[in-house]
């Protein structure tokens, strides 16, 4: 993080993700700031990685979900994989 950006702590995080229909536990919240970040906060582009990342866990779930729970097979997982390389 270069100085002076301004840093979001985490429950300044959790309101904003609440606010975009993406309410999560902290835990969670904690785990995304570690997997985007380098300290205890992020900065906005942080926190927009952390918020699609979500956005693209919810619509996964939403298109997928049946039942409560989502079965991925290996080709499921391998499409899904691709996303993220």
């Amino acid at each position: 993080m270069q100085f002076g950006q301004p840093v979001i702590n985490v429950q300044n995080i959790e309101q904003a993700l609440v606010q975009c229909q993406l309410q999560v536990q902290t835990a969670l919240v904690h785990q995304l700031i570690k997997k985007y970040s380098h300290d205890s906060g992020a900065d906005f582009g942080q926190f927009l990685g952390i918020a699609s990342y979500l956005l693209l866990c919810k619509k996964l779930f939403m298109k997928f979900n049946n039942q409560g729970r989502v079965t991925l097979d290996l080709q499921g997982i391998s499409n899904l994989g691709i996303w993220f390389v």
